[in-house]
């Protein structure tokens, strides 16, 4: 494992490892056992374990154990590079679709128009839209960006549900 990760991120990792390589319907090794031979404290894992769980990856009973229930596939990313879901899918070959999409012309009121540094009035596109994969609702996405800046006719044809993507296509990063 690279030694450049961030603790969590490299517990993390190898938690999702030992996931995949377990059989859905077996248990892990018990919470001390396995803090003790991921060099983690039991609170840390125990931090961790609770996202595999919300991912529905793992089930924890108490006074039984924790097993793996399945192995969906996991789109995991950190705040420190900007992507959209669907270029995060790409990379672990997941496809992804656009579920219900809407898209809307609002007007920035104080606190809009503060955030996105516009005048207060000034017209918005709003679009809000659900990212499915494997068959159910992984995503809610809403994006407020000036009309300036988005064009409601960007959105019309071809338009896959990211708007970062979009706007990278419009303009590359350098």
């Amino acid at each position: 494992m690279a030694d450049n990760l961030h603790p969590y991120q490299r517990l993390s990792t190898e938690l999702a490892d030992l996931i995949a390589r377990t059989e859905p319907g077996e248990r892990l090794l018990s919470e001390p056992a396995l803090a003790k031979q991921l060099g983690v404290s039991r609170a840390t894992l125990r931090e961790a374990m609770r996202a595999f769980e919300g991912q529905g990856l793992i089930r924890r009973r108490q006074g039984i154990g924790t097993f793996v229930v399945s192995h969906k596939q996991v789109i995991e990313s950190g705040l420190e590079v900007l992507q959209s879901i669907e270029s995060l899918a790409e990379k672990i070959q997941l496809p992804v679709s656009m579920g219900d999409l809407k898209i809307r012309q609002i007007f920035a009121d104080t606190s809009l128009s503060e955030k996105l540094r516009v005048i207060e009035g000034a017209e918005l596109i709003e679009v809000k839209r659900v990212i499915r994969a494997e068959g159910r609702s992984v995503a809610f996405l809403v994006d407020i960006l000036p009309e300036k800046v988005l064009i409601s006719s960007d959105l019309e044809e071809g338009f896959t549900g990211s708007v970062l993507d979009l706007l990278l296509k419009r303009t590359p990063l350098p």
